[in-house]
């Protein structure tokens, strides 16, 4: 029988306080303690179990909100979007799962996919936004709908969803993303955003163009649909807003021939959302693919801004390694959004070592910047480039910095390592996200919440989303 998270066990969001899973040695000394902090309780049939995959979480005050995928299937999205809250700082949690989505969730979707999580300051209000979309002959929808749902409690409980726009022909939205202004400064406090990539200003549905709405209402409800320069294409935006209230979007920019990836890239609002300016290359991009490796990877962006403004990205990019042989991090950063600092290196392993990083996520503790800057950055790495998938360990590891990105920390091991058949397969390969989450507590301990597996019991996967605190510490590591 299927979970129904309308029940009085998930709307008194019981917490959850499992600590320890993973603990150990894996090689380079024992790991922190990694807490358990949700689970997928469900049991359809059309997607796998046990399994949550894909993390993003927002910080503001004491409380984090923590999101994901819960059940996720092979042809795309999962059963339901998951939730956990903590208000102290990543020590004790809460969780639950959204209603309203899908079917097994009292919706109208076969599936959900995208979830991301925002704060508005200004009205007092959370917001995760996702996508729903039916399965027609074992394909992605339509019909398909953009969705935001509120929370007016702090992150405890979760209305039903509000739509942004539906569509009943192909093809439909994909990688929304959702910010809000609240800096009490900015002439655009309490102003929220969702950008997400448009398939359907273009012939063939492909590549897609960027796309953002605004609400100045806490999300109840989203202007239209306003686009950038229609001749530059993208997808995998992740705005940040900064002090002055302007609106910095990094993204992957797509080639329109071969649809490729061609840069990373900008472009930006300085208007409340208004209007959006022209696209600005932040780099090349190069990145090495294996196709032993049957893993899914993209190249999405992760960003931040410190409070002087200064925004953070960083992706995965092999131009460091002799021959494009593996992919490591790369951070720039830029004051206006519109001037870039060059692709630097971020040293989770040394250059030639064979180890692939992949999938960054990247934050900066509130109170400071620039070269003072506290970076806390959480990533994935495969422990050889050249591994075919049943031979694969992967590993999750932390670095911090107190300089702005100067130097780092040594990496410190999250979990144990793990093989990537333990992970849900879908149609691009074995996945645990296209991003992951990683925020900072009131008390200034960095929290990355990640999937992490341990090895199938028959048939069922064993993913969880697991969350730790860890010291912003820095260290001499170029």
């Amino acid at each position: 029988m299927s979970i129904n998270p309308n029940t009085a066990a998930v709307a008194l969001a019981v917490a959850l306080v499992i600590a320890c899973a993973g603990c150990g040695s894996n090689g380079t000394g024992s790991t922190p303690p990694m807490q358990v902090i949700s689970t997928d309780p469900y049991d359809n049939t059309d997607t796998w179990h046990a399994t949550e995959v894909e993390s993003d979480s927002f910080a503001y005050g004491g409380t984090i909100v923590a999101t994901f995928q819960a059940g996720r299937a092979s042809n795309g999205g999962a059963s339901n979007i998951g939730w956990a809250r903590s208000a102290d700082g990543g020590v004790t949690w809460s969780h639950g799962f959204l209603s309203g989505l899908t079917r097994i969730a009292g919706g109208m979707y076969d599936r959900v996919t995208d979830s991301v999580v925002a704060y508005d300051a200004f009205h007092d209000v959370w917001m995760i936004s996702s996508i729903g979309f039916d399965i027609i002959d074992s394909r992605v929808g339509p019909p398909a709908e953009l969705f935001v749902s509120r929370s007016t409690d702090g992150g405890r409980t979760w209305q039903n969803p509000i739509s942004l726009e539906r569509r009943l022909t192909q093809p439909i939205q994909d990688k929304n993303w959702t910010v809000c202004d609240n800096h009490p400064a900015s002439p655009f406090y309490g102003h929220c955003y969702t950008q997400y990539s448009d398939p359907s200003s273009t012939p063939d549905g492909y590549p897609l163009v960027m796309r953002v709405q605004t609400s100045t209402d806490g999300g109840l409800t989203w202007g239209p649909a306003l686009g950038v320069d229609v001749e530059q294409y993208g997808g995998g935006g992740q705005p940040v807003v900064q002090p002055s209230g302007n609106v910095v979007v990094p993204f992957e920019q797509l080639s329109r021939e071969d649809q490729s990836f061609d840069a990373m890239a900008s472009f930006r609002s300085t208007d409340g959302g208004l209007s959006w300016g022209d696209t600005v290359q932040i780099a090349p991009v190069r990145v090495a693919y294996r196709a032993q490796n049957d893993i899914r990877l993209g190249v999405l962006p992760s960003a931040t801004v410190d409070d002087n403004g200064r925004v953070y990205v960083v992706w995965n990019d092999c131009q460091f390694e002799s021959g494009c042989a593996a992919n490591d991090v790369v951070l720039s950063s830029s004051i206006d959004g519109l001037n870039w600092t060059p692709p630097a290196r971020v040293p989770v392993n040394p250059v030639g070592s064979g180890r692939s990083q992949m999938l960054p996520a990247i934050e900066v503790k509130p109170g400071t910047s620039g070269e003072s800057a506290h970076l806390a950055l959480v990533t994935y790495y495969l422990d050889d480039a050249q591994c075919s998938t049943d031979r694969c360990w992967l590993r999750a590891a932390y670095l911090s910095s107190i300089n702005g990105g100067q130097s780092w920390s040594t990496k410190t091991h999250l979990g144990s390592p793990m093989r990537l058949p333990w992970f849900p397969n879908t149609s691009s390969g074995r996945m645990f996200g296209d991003y992951m989450a990683i925020s900072f507590a009131l008390d200034g301990m960095a929290v990355p919440i990640i999937p992490l597996a341990r090895p199938p019991i028959g048939s069922v996967m064993d993913v969880t989303m697991q969350a730790t605190r860890l010291p912003v510490t820095g260290g001499t590591q170029r």
